[in-house]
């Protein structure tokens, strides 16, 4: 439940890796960071910056968007969402299953949320903004992506639209590895790229298939290296700069 009335912080989504949702102070619109305790004790920190569209129509504030980590904490009973101050957001219980793994816990989410988003046609995911994934260096400097790395797996995990046929189209502006050899997989499914000139920069297009009703879909990037770029003094080791990626409808099936 909300526990100041002129601030909006709602809990879309838990499920086995992260708790998600959106958060907007009127009243203090620049400080975004949340505290999260799990029964009682803190166990991460983050902030509300992701990009909301479906906020943003209805509050007009786009950067409300906030994930929290939990692949560490498979069990717990008691949500609470802080400001640094310690004030407390957002107190709500959570029944977990007990005797079940974190891997096995089902998705819980909002129905609006994913009504919202199944009627959109398509969706662009700009990783020069914050983003909701694992393995990606945060974006450089006036840069209008960001690299993969340094494990040899990178994922991205955007809201679902309708079950149906998509294009997929990867915007990539650079590679330390070689592309022709990279592992792409959309819900866990292998994708088969429309061209295979893999000189960057480059678009990669695949038609993919979405076929149940889920919160999120994942899209997986698998290297067969990552490594030091030769032309600069940059030493960390990566795999791929990817710049947007996009999904545009084809066709839905209902």
């Amino acid at each position: 439940m909300v526990m100041n009335k002129e601030i909006q912080i709602y809990i879309d989504i838990i499920d086995n890796n992260t708790i998600q949702g959106w958060y907007i102070n009127p009243t203090d619109p620049v400080n975004k960071k949340l505290l999260l305790y799990l029964d009682g004790q803190f166990k991460s920190v983050t902030i509300a910056n992701m990009e909301r569209q479906d906020v943003a129509d209805t509050y007009g504030q786009l950067e409300s968007g906030f994930s929290f980590d939990i692949k560490n904490f498979p069990v717990f009973h008691n949500i609470e969402i802080r400001k640094e101050n310690n004030e407390v957001l957002l107190s709500q219980e959570h029944i977990p299953q007990e005797g079940i793994m974190l891997k096995d816990r089902a998705s819980q989410g909002s129905h609006y949320l994913q009504e919202y988003y199944e009627r959109l046609e398509s969706i662009s995911i700009d990783l020069s903004r914050p983003i909701n994934g694992v393995n990606w260096y945060n974006a450089d400097v006036d840069a209008s992506g960001r690299w993969g790395g340094p494990k040899l797996e990178s994922a991205l995990k955007i809201p679902a639209l309708a079950v149906g046929d998509y294009l997929l189209q990867l915007d990539i502006g650079s590679a330390c590895c070689d592309l022709g050899a990279m592992e792409v997989t959309f819900n866990d499914i292998p994708v088969t790229f429309i061209n295979t000139q893999y000189d960057t920069p480059v678009i990669l297009e695949a038609e993919v298939i979405a076929e149940k009703e889920c919160p999120f879909w994942h899209i997986v990037f698998k290297y067969p290296e990552t490594r030091e770029p030769e032309t600069s003094i940059d030493q960390r080791k990566l795999g791929i700069f990817l710049k947007t990626v996009v999904l545009t409808k084809i066709s839905t099936s209902k």
